[in-house]
């Protein structure tokens, strides 16, 4: 437990301003500092670090749009966005961490976006409304039928332009 408590005291200033002036810094850092833990402790540390840095606001009041996507770079510019953004910069983080991106995907639950990353049989949870990441049992026959992150896309800006 010291460890734990004393490794995310250490990843804190990575997502300060103050110590990353980009996003690339700030990835490279923080891959340096979670390079030696174990896999969840990677993944808690990001999801817990992302949470943190972002600023839930909805599209709408950031772009004056209903639905906009506008990646990691911009999200950590404008240190705000809504679930895309918070999923889009874990997937970013993990990525440089190590972590394999085809074990990523986006899941969507009414109209809301998760990242889940498959680990030894396991689905994890990443979500932006909470810091605890949920385990899943899954099976590949039901990874493999996961819209792709172009069908989320679609399905959020149709969904948008509905309502």
């Amino acid at each position: 437990m010291r460890r734990i408590v004393l490794f995310l005291v250490l990843a804190l200033p990575v997502f300060s301003k103050a110590h990353a002036t980009t996003l690339d810094e700030a990835a490279n850092k923080m891959a340096k500092v979670v390079a030696e833990n174990p896999f969840f402790l990677k993944l808690s540390a990001i999801n817990l670090k992302v949470n943190g840095y972002l600023a839930y606001v909805e599209d709408e009041q950031l772009f004056g749009q209903a639905e906009k996507w506008v990646g990691p770079e911009r999200s950590w510019q404008l240190a705000a966005g809504d679930c895309e953004e918070f999923v889009m910069l874990k997937e970013y983080f993990l990525t440089k961490a190590g972590i394999a991106p085809e074990s990523m995907h986006y899941l969507i639950q009414n109209e809301h976006i998760l990242l889940l990353v498959e680990h030894e049989g396991e689905a994890l949870l990443l979500d932006n409304r909470t810091n605890f990441i949920k385990r899943i049992r899954v099976g590949a026959e039901s990874l493999a039928k996961l819209p792709s992150k172009a069908e989320i896309l679609a399905r959020k800006r149709a969904a948008a332009t509905a309502g």
